[in-house]
């Protein structure tokens, strides 16, 4: 039993903050007056505010909630009528509000409820109405009352009528303060002497809440209550009333404010969001709230589910995920859950083996369409009509498949009436009885014309009647065969072979009796299945309101699904299982079940099961739930064809795994019988059974194949198909019967089966040792492996295993099957091996496998792990693709290192690898390079220009090298190009000379033009041709090159040579430039170095000559220079020139008098820095004396004309020096 849920509003402790934080705020501003909840229905509007007025504590509510809770109900566009349903939901409204205010608290208004008077009130009323009467008794019979009082009481007039005015006016006033507080006294009209004035404010257009909306004001104003509620008024879809109650909260609040109260009174409406259709209710209300929805089409199923949590026997979750996409309605969610707990604990699901999904359903649409539900009830109504129409589906399917059998059948009989073999015969018929072929023989029409038309261009003599002509092929028939309509329709739908067609036709009839087998047993929800879009579309197409209904996808959904279908009346009320007196309960189950349609147990235990036979039907074998190990076991046994029919529905409905169920519980006698009816000649029933084997069905699997492999009349065709089976599961060997092993054998050999692992089968020598002979087995390693580790008793290394199967007799049979399969093994080999295991076969083995068909991948990947040596490289000569071969050969080293070896592989290769230098560069040395590179000087003519080739081995290979390189590599190093050059290997090419000058190896192109003297002027030929660097060119110019091509790297210096950059060996170079270019550079040079300067008279000549001697400037006159200068043959004016120039530099008096006394003329002066007086005596001595006077070296002697002293000053800076 699960759990009930209501269908009110709950009240939850927390809600989402933000609803509480906004309610909050709208009740927090004075400003915001109309509040509005809005969201879908069953969003939970009212959950929220209930939770949200439970946690605040908010009291004194009035709640206005008023539904429209019927179908489909329009406005009738009567203003009339609108009116009075507008003033029924308004005098709804005005009740509702009026029902939950005290009525003391409202003594004055004119609505009120009626309610019981207590006992006081009515003693009180009857009291002083009883007063009143008797005032009026003592006013008008004072008389006689009046004597009485007076004689019998005592009482005196005064009190008498003291008394009957306290009689009179109690009750008057009493009655009076009763009416005024109810406000039951009203003047409607006042007619004074006929004139008629009406007080009474109604107008007749008005509706009650115009009308009495200072009635509602006062009402609420009285009720004391901040917060009006109303719920539900959305759904009549009349915004009118809504901005009534706007009004109706101004007035309200205006009163409350002008009276002096301090209250906000709200209105909070719960509505939907689509009651507008504009943005005119963001101007309505004062603030508005959105609910998110809990529950709508998207998250109904996570809601649906927790209601159904606790519920024993819930549906399926696919059937609640599918079904809550059409249900948006919490509280419709609720009710289906409290009626579908109510209805699956009557209806006995279990003993009837009924649905839990499809009452659930029927719940659903009970609750969505309760009319629809009633009408189905009495079976009528639209789902009714909708079987209805599926049953005219159905009749109308069989009745196209019969009048299709028909016009089959016709069709057959045509072909065996009218035509023997084909279409040719049906035009023979067609040819008149005139018309013949001259030299026909014996020959009929239809074999002439089969054997015309593979030649139609071929020519034909015809005779008729009316004539002769002579005809092609196509000519023939439309002139004598195919002259009509009719003729030409009907050979054009015959095919060519008449009797394939037949056959054709015939399959064709199967298929469809079959078809109508089917459909007649076809259930609801197949019939559907079987429909197309449009078909499915016109079945649900009806005249119906239902088809317009928001949930009407819902029916379709169930009816297309399944969970409406025909057996609806099942889960209509509670039925009682009568008790059968033929069949047993399970039998009738059975068979229920069965009619139905509806999945059984196969494991169900009939109790009759020759009555249940004696009652089916042919066509009730076409149903999927037919199968049932009781019945099965009984036709096993005792019908053959009602087996084969049973196994028929199994295949029809594929339902192997559940016959498979049946067969894992049957003994191995039981699957022989079995396997005897099915093996031949439905052989197709065994495999899928095998096909869907698994460890669950053991048993089953192992008994089939045993059963098939010792059965004696299995035929060979029969026998193959299940090799696979054989093949995979070895251990079905030790399983074998010693009496079934020969026929076992037999089979083996007949079927050629080849087990796949042999080393799954525990058997002994004996039986294997057959089993290799006759190749019994996949030949892949781990078999070899084991067959050689049994027949020889020993472990084998992996690695050489190839030597064991090749040269031990005992498996000469494995050999020849290796060999025979030698490609696909030796791959397989290859693949298989471990990365810690190496290959150890002999060098035949190798070769042999390097020669065969093999991918190349298997081969360089033995190679990886080879460990065998080549020693003639030539066998692989008649390998195609050798090449990569080769060269992993080297890359492992598994090559010897030899003369022939290194020539075969270099005759070989169109283009050698790298990893062939680098076998070199491993395995050649002192001890062997004569022997392997003397007799391969071409291999050492490429290797000594390859970049990849190392400085060792490019030290041997150029020992044996004949051959200069024209183009060296461009990286190469420059101490390569110098043993190159060294050994007349390095050709004078424009690029290597090129190369040369890019990686800057000048020292390289100076040993060239030295060790290459002969090619001097070719070599510099080409250097000319580039742009050479100024050290370059002096290096050349310094080197032993010809002056003669030395003067042309002096040209390409131009002004730019510098003397300082030559070699003073360079004689005829240095004389050239000082010729041709002696630039103030080269002078100060020479002026420089003038001391190891060898043609210092050509210098002077030169300046001399030109003129430039004499504007020497200082740096250039240095002491070396100008003492040579002044020793010279130059003239004495010249000389005293340059001396002058040293004074006015301020020159140290040791060089001046140095240089005073190298010139004989004016020798004498210089003896005045001897302390002497020196007489001037020439115009010489003269200038130099007038410059040392200048500049404070001496001084006119006093009184002595032409003789000169030192000067003081001089003197003193002179002693100081």
């Amino acid at each position: 039993m699960g759990k009930f849920n209501s269908l009110t509003p709950d009240v939850l402790e927390n809600i989402e903050q933000v609803y509480t934080e906004a309610l909050d705020y709208a009740f927090d501003n004075k400003d915001i007056k109309n509040i509005a909840i809005t969201g879908i229905y069953g969003a939970g509007k009212s959950t929220v505010w209930k939770s949200y007025a439970s946690k605040k504590k908010i009291e004194n509510i009035i709640t206005v909630s008023l539904g429209k809770y019927e179908d489909n109900t329009k406005k009738s566009g009567d203003q009339s009528k609108d009116e009075k349903y507008s003033n029924r939901i308004e005098r709804q409204l005005i009740n509702q509000m009026l029902s939950q205010i005290e009525i003391k608290k409202i003594p004055l208004s004119k609505f009120n409820f009626k309610r019981n008077k207590n006992k006081f009130l009515l003693f009180s009323q009857v009291f002083l109405s009883a007063a009143f009467c008797v005032s009026l008794l003592m006013r008008f019979l004072k008389d006689i009352l009046l004597s009485i009082f007076s004689d019998s009481l005592k009482i005196s007039n005064s009190c008498y009528w003291l008394l009957c005015f306290l009689l009179f006016i109690v009750p008057v006033c009493f009655f009076m303060y009763s009416a005024f507080k109810g406000n039951k006294i009203k003047v409607s009209k006042v007619n004074l002497k006929g004139a008629e004035a009406s007080l009474n404010e109604e107008v007749q257009d008005e509706t009650i809440l115009d009308r009495d909306i200072k009635e509602i004001v006062y009402l609420l104003n009285s009720s004391e209550s901040t917060v009006i509620v109303f719920e539900d008024l959305d759904r009549y879809g009349n915004i009118d009333i809504f901005t009534k109650l706007r009004e109706l909260n101004y007035l309200l609040n205006s009163f409350v404010s002008k009276n002096g109260d301090k209250r906000i009174i709200k209105f909070v409406y719960m509505l939907k969001d689509g009651l507008f259709f504009s943005k005119n209710r963001t101007k309505f209300f004062d603030f508005i709230i959105p609910i998110v929805p809990i529950v709508d089409s998207k998250t109904s199923e996570s809601e649906l589910k927790n209601l159904l949590l606790d519920v024993s026997k819930a549906p399926d979750n696919k059937v609640l995920s599918d079904i809550s996409l059409y249900v948006d309605d919490m509280r419709l969610l609720k009710n289906i859950v409290n009626e579908f707990i109510v209805y699956s604990n009557i209806i006995p699901l279990e003993t009837l083996e009924l649905d839990k999904n499809k009452l659930f359903a029927l719940i659903t649409l009970k609750n969505i369409f309760p009319n629809e539900f009633d009408l189905l009830q009495e079976d009528k109504g639209y789902i009714r009509s909708v079987f209805d129409k599926l049953e005219s589906h159905r009749k109308n399917v069989i009745e196209n498949f019969e009048l299709e059998l028909e016009e089959l059948n016709q069709r057959i009989d045509f072909f065996n009436d009218r035509f023997e073999n084909d279409k040719y015969e049906a035009m023979a018929l067609m040819i008149p009885v005139d018309v013949r072929i001259q030299n026909m023989g014996n020959v009929t029409w239809s074999e002439h014309l089969r054997n015309w038309s593979k030649e139609k261009n071929k020519w034909y003599s015809i005779s008729y009647n009316s004539g002769s002509g002579s005809y092609e092929y196509d000519e023939f028939l439309n002139r004598f065969v195919l002259n009509n309509k009719d003729k030409i329709e009907i050979v054009n739908n015959m095919p060519e072979d008449n009797n394939e067609s037949v056959k054709r036709l015939y399959e064709r009839i199967d298929f469809l009796n079959k078809q109508i087998e089917e459909v007649e047993i076809y259930s609801y929800t197949k019939l559907i299945q079987n429909m197309n879009p449009e078909q499915i579309d016109n079945l649900f197409e009806d005249g119906s309101r239902i088809v317009e209904d928001h949930y009407f996808p819902l029916i379709r959904f169930l009816i297309v699904d399944g969970l409406l279908d025909e057996t609806y009346w099942y889960y209509k009320g509670n039925f009682n299982v009568d008790t059968n007196k033929v069949l047993k309960r399970n039998d009738v189950i059975f068979l229920k079940g069965l009619l139905e349609g509806k999945k059984l147990d196969i494991f169900l235990n009939l109790e009759t099961p020759d009555e249940i036979a004696n009652r089916l039907n042919d066509s009730d074998f076409s149903r999927f739930n037919i199968l049932n190990k009781k019945l099965f076991e009984y036709f096993l046994f005792n019908d053959d064809n009602r087996l084969v029919k049973l196994v028929n529905s199994v295949k029809a409905n594929d339902l192997f795994k559940e016959l498979l169920e049946i067969l894992n519980t049957f003994d191995l006698e039981k699957t022989k019988k079995f396997i005897e009816v099915f093996v031949n000649d439905n052989s197709d029933v065994v495999l899928q059974l095998l096909d869907l084997c698994n460890e669950k069905y053991e048993n089953a699997f192992k008994n089939i194949l045993i059963s098939i492999i010792t059965n004696k009349g299995v035929k060979q065709d029969s026998l193959k198909l299940f090799n696979r089976y054989f093949e995979e599961n070895e251990p079905i060997v030790e399983l074998i019967n010693t009496e079934d092993f020969n026929a076992f054998l037999d089979n083996i050999q007949l079927s050629e089966i080849k087990f796949i692992h042999l080393n799954e089968m525990d058997v002994t020598d004996e039986i294997l040792s057959e089993l290799e002979k006759i190749r019994a087995y996949k030949l892949n390693i781990d078999n070899v492996s084991l067959l050689v580790h049994r027949f020889l008793s020993s472990n084998i290394d992996y690695g050489s295993m190839l030597n064991c199967v090749y040269y031990n007799e005992c498996l000469r049979c494995t050999k020849e099957y290796v060999e025979s399969n030698f490609p696909w093994f030796i791959s397989m080999y290859i693949d298989d091996v471990v990365p810690e295991c190496d290959f150890n076969n002999l060098e035949e083995i190798v070769v042999e496998i390097l020669l065969s068909e093999i991918e190349e991948e298997y081969k360089v990947k033995y190679l990886n792990k080879n460990k065998t040596n080549i020693s003639d490289l030539k066998v692989l000569q008649q390998l195609d693709n050798r090449e990569k071969i080769m060269i992993k050969l080297f890359e492992t080293d598994k090559v010897i290192c030899s003369c022939e070896n290194i020539n075969a592989y270099w005759n070989m290769s169109e283009q050698y690898d790298n990893e062939f230098i680098h076998y070199l560069e491993r395995h050649i040395s002192e001890d062997n390079s004569r022997d392997v590179l003397e007799s391969n000087v071409d291999v050492c003519n490429y290797l000594i220009n390859d970049p990849d080739v190392n400085d060792i081995l490019f030290g041997f290979v150029i020992l044996y090298a004949d051959k200069q390189i024209n183009n060296i590599y461009s990286s190469m190093d420059e101490e390569r190009i110098k043993l190159l050059i060294q050994g007349d290997l390095f050709a004078v090419s424009k690029n290597n000379i090129e190369t040369l000058l890019d990686n800057k190896y000048d020292d390289r192109i100076l040993q060239l033009i030295i060790s290459y003297k002969e090619k001097e002027d070719d070599i510099l030929e080409i250097l000319l041709e580039f742009e050479l660097k100024e050290d370059l060119l002096y290096e050349l110019i310094n080197s032993n090159i010809s002056d003669s091509n030395a003067f042309k790297l002096l040209e390409i210096l131009g002004k730019r040579v510098s003397l300082k950059h030559i070699s003073t060996e360079k004689d005829v170079v240095i004389k050239k430039v000082m010729k041709d270019n002696l630039s103030k550079e080269n002078i100060e040079f020479i002026c420089e170095s003038f001391a190891e300067f060898k043609y210092k008279k050509e210098f002077v000549e030169l300046l001399n000559d030109s003129g430039e001697l004499m504007t020497l400037n200082s740096n250039c006159l240095n002491d070396e220079v100008l003492s040579y200068l002044l020793t010279s043959n130059l003239s004495t004016d010249a000389k005293v020139q340059w001396i002058i120039m040293k004074i006015q530099n301020n020159s140290p008096t040791s060089e001046l008098i140095k240089y005073i006394t190298l010139v004989e003329e004016i020798k004498n002066i210089a003896t005045v820095w001897g302390n002497k007086y020196p007489e001037i005596t020439n115009e010489f001595e003269e200038a130099i004396c007038d410059a040392l006077i200048k500049h404070h070296f001496v001084k006119v002697r006093k009184g002595v004309e032409k003789r000169i002293m030192l000067d003081n000053h001089h003197k003193t800076t002179f002693i100081m020096d």
